[in-house]
């Protein structure tokens, strides 16, 4: 498998667009468009649940690479393996999600596609984009600022 991005933080602002492979640009341009079915104002890049995207088994070029690019915008033979976090581990969305991802990049022309969940490191509000920020307080909801991990609770 080569994992061609797997952000270390995942609160970085067009992280999708810093990997080099055209296809991992490709399937992060895809995930993009997938929104939180609880807050459609939001795409779960931008939330930071996306952790990981990878490629097993062939090697995948864009449309761009290929011999013939009006096939479709990717050419492939890999499997996509995307790995994402909830928000908490009971989210009733996960499964709404785990396919809207799959989706997604099967309709950016790669037809294999997995998808699979990581509960550690829990995804935490510091995870969220400051794009994410402004599209929640947009939306009406006060929008949480990052805490590096370290929560004061006055007692």
């Amino acid at each position: 498998m080569r994992s061609v991005f797997t952000p270390v933080t995942t609160n970085q602002a067009d992280r999708w667009a810093t990997a080099l492979d055209p296809a991992a640009q490709t399937v992060w341009r895809a995930l993009a468009t997938v929104t939180d079915p609880e807050i459609p104002v939001l795409n779960i890049v931008e939330m930071g649940l996306v952790r990981e995207v990878s490629f097993r088994d062939g090697h995948a070029v864009s449309a761009a690479d290929a011999a013939t690019p009006d096939e479709g915008a990717t050419a492939t033979t890999s499997t996509v393996h995307v790995v994402i976090t909830p928000t908490f581990s009971g989210c009733p969305a996960l499964h709404v999600i785990e396919e809207n991802v799959a989706s997604a990049v099967r309709d950016a022309g790669f037809m294999a596609v997995e998808v699979s969940s990581r509960l550690s490191p829990p995804w935490s509000t510091d995870d969220m984009t400051e794009e994410a920020r402004r599209k929640l307080e947009a939306f009406g909801i006060a929008p949480p600022q990052p805490h590096g991990g370290l929560l004061q609770i006055a007692l």
